[in-house]
C-alpha cells in the first residue's frame, strides 16, 4: 500500500476510484493568506528540491533546518525561531 501511495503521489498510477471527487475538491485548495514560514527538513528533502510555496502569498521566509519528519519534537529551537519571525 505504501509503494502504491508514493506512485499515486507522483502521478504514476491512478488513485482509488471512490475518492476521485474528493481528490478534485482537495486539489483546488485556496491560498493560505496569512504570514507563513516554510520549514524544510534537511534530512527529509534533497537540498536541490524547492517546495511549492505559491499558496503562501504572505510567505515570510523558508528555513532549512536539521531534523526529520517531526521538527517540533526533533528541533524545537528552530520551530521557536520560526514563530519569532512571524511576530516581527
Amino acid at each position: 500500500m505504501v509503494i502504491h501511495s508514493y506512485r499515486h503521489r507522483y502521478g504514476l498510477v491512478e488513485g482509488e476510484p471512490n475518492y476521485i471527487d474528493l481528490e478534485a475538491r482537495l486539489s483546488t485548495r485556496p491560498n493560505l493568506d496569512v504570514p507563513a514560514v516554510v520549514m524544510i527538513s534537511e534530512s527529509g528533502l534533497r537540498r536541490e528540491t524547492t517546495p511549492d510555496t505559491s499558496r503562501f502569498p504572505q510567505l515570510v521566509t523558508q528555513m532549512h533546518v536539521d531534523g526529520g519528519h517531526n521538527l517540533l519534537q526533533e528541533n524545537p529551537s528552530e520551530v521557536v525561531q520560526a514563530f519569532r519571525l512571524l511576530r516581527s
